[in-house]
């Protein structure tokens, strides 16, 4: 009874660490910038929307994300010390639909969504964005979008509940395996058993 009840406790807590990596390990996106890596928690937004587009940058009052959302998007651009957002038509989107977040790295949550047309306030540097940013409207880029490799593109469009399905269809399989274990274990006790009495 007692081997059961630890091979019990042992499955419980595999499952339990199984649970917490799922729900930690996505909880959260980091980034290398200036020779170190900076964690945030999972942006405002959902990163991977369609027709979402956006900016972390490190600036005079900490780290902010500035991003929108809409199918008329052109690009970011970067000009005289000034982030702006521009659309298909050439026109600077300042009616409050770009949105910024600030990030505490305190509570290490982001705050309140605000309502901004620039991005002002003095930016030292871009850490990260899912579009290229330019340094006037279609000219040369100023920042980059880093590239992908094939391992980066899978995680980043896994999500959590994908995540969590796989390890919940695997679990069937790891609790025929340690049956089987635990009868391959009996049987080969009763075995020597055998053995030492003949």
């Amino acid at each position: 009874m007692l081997k059961n009840n630890k091979i019990f406790i042992t499955l419980l807590l595999v499952v339990f660490l199984l649970f917490t990596f799922c729900t930690f390990s996505f909880g959260s996106v980091s980034y290398d910038y200036n020779d170190t890596t900076l964690e945030f928690a999972d942006f405002p937004f959902d990163p991977n929307e369609p027709n979402t587009y956006w900016v972390l940058v490190d600036g005079r009052y900490g780290y902010t994300v500035a991003f929108y959302k809409g199918y008329d998007f052109e690009q970011f651009v970067y000009q005289n010390g000034v982030l702006s957002c521009y659309n298909s038509s050439g026109n600077k989107i300042n009616d409050g639909s770009v949105k910024i977040s600030d990030y505490n790295t305190d509570t290490k949550s982001w705050g309140n969504v605000k309502n901004w047309g620039d991005l002002t306030g003095g930016i030292y540097g871009f850490i990260s964005a899912n579009v290229n940013v330019y340094d006037s409207f279609n000219g040369d880029v100023f920042f980059r979008l880093a590239p992908l490799g094939q391992l980066g593109e899978i995680v980043e469009t896994t999500e959590p509940q994908e995540v969590m399905s796989e390890i919940l269809g695997i679990l069937p399989l790891i609790l025929v395996v340690v049956v089987s274990l635990v009868g391959l274990r009996k049987a080969l006790s009763m075995l020597f058993k055998l053995l030492r009495q003949s």
